[in-house]
């Protein structure tokens, strides 16, 4: 009888929890729900909030978008030579732009407010930064490929118009790269006019970021076309085009205010060393200039390309020293 009583008295208090449970449920239910519909609209707009991008923000874009064309054409030039087995150029070199335009996309995509680079500043820009991830997938395939890889892939992307006269289908990774570049020049309008619309003093500096650079790969691309034989005539007017828009842009920043004020002499030692990089700058662009003359005069034979590639790397890496420089320079006010 005893252990009756008990066990009547324990299923009754484990139905009052049950049933307590169950009282409860409903309203734990209903507070879960009010606070899940109390911060929906919360999270909602802080999704919505987009960042408010400051000039020189968009400007850095700018110029971060302009090295992907330099890093293109260099990447098209690289192709060019390994596949040619010229000057000792491997296939790992390669992959040191590969990995530095992978870098600069995902900057361009998600923003970065550590190191000053916009994100998307509007859907336009969105669309844009999607048509360069797309062109960029078969030339980053291709860039990466092993010598197999490289042919099967080739004949996928772009099939060989004449394989007898470019058996290694150079000239089709070269139009993938100048489809990608096109790409990235496109967004560059588009930052570019987001960036007048604030009175930013640099805008057109960044718009041009990356262009000399570009060019100085694609002169010493285009003789090794011409020494190959390939589109000898289309390559020898390329040739000429980027020589002279090297030769216009170069004259044209010594006369802007920006550099102008980087070399006033007032600036003592710090101004002397940006106007030796210029003076260096020019003596090793004289000797390539001098190069590509001889190649668009039919006289490419006489171009020692493991020489004029040396040349080339020092002109681009003087560059981009010079660029950083003027950069620093103009963080220091000029532009605000």
């Amino acid at each position: 009888m005893i252990r009756h009583a008990a066990c009547d008295r324990s299923m009754k208090g484990r139905v009052r929890r049950l049933h307590h449970r169950a009282t409860l449920r409903p309203a734990i239910l209903q507070l879960v729900g009010f606070i899940m519909v109390a911060l929906t609209p919360i999270a909602w707009s802080t999704s919505a909030i987009a960042v408010d991008w400051q000039p020189y923000e968009i400007g850095i874009a700018n110029r971060e978008a302009g090295r992907m064309r330099a890093l293109a054409e260099r990447l098209s030039k690289q192709n060019v030579f390994y596949q040619r087995h010229l000057a000792g150029v491997q296939k790992r070199d390669m992959h040191g732009p590969v990995n530095e335009i992978d870098r600069i996309l995902e900057q361009l995509n998600r923003g970065s407010t550590y190191y000053s680079v916009a994100g998307p500043p509007n859907e336009q820009a969105r669309l844009k930064l999607a048509a360069i991830d797309e062109a960029w997938i078969p030339v980053r395939k291709l860039a990466l490929a092993s010598p197999y890889d490289y042919l099967r892939r080739a004949q996928q992307f772009v099939p060989p118009e004449s394989p007898r006269g470019d058996p290694l289908v150079l000239a089709g990774f070269d139009k993938l790269a100048a489809r990608f570049i096109s790409q990235v020049e496109k967004l560059m309008d588009v930052y570019y006019a987001e960036c007048v619309k604030t009175n930013y003093q640099l805008c057109d500096v960044s718009r041009r970021s990356g262009q000399p650079t570009m060019l100085a790969e694609r002169v010493m691309k285009e003789i090794v076309f011409i020494h190959a034989g390939i589109e000898p005539e289309k390559r020898g007017k390329r040739l000429a085009e980027s020589v002279e828009l090297f030769d216009s842009n170069w004259v044209g920043f010594g006369k802007a205010s920006l550099y102008q004020a980087a070399v006033d002499p007032s600036r003592g030692e710090d101004g002397q060393f940006i106007a030796g990089l210029r003076k260096s700058i020019d003596r090793n662009w004289t000797t390539l200039r001098g190069e590509a003359n001889l190649a668009m005069e039919g006289r490419v034979d006489e171009v020692d390309l493991a020489a004029m590639l040396t040349v080339q790397r020092s002109v681009v890496d003087e560059f981009e020293r010079f660029v950083a420089v003027i950069g620093r320079f103009a963080a220091g006010g000029f532009g605000r």
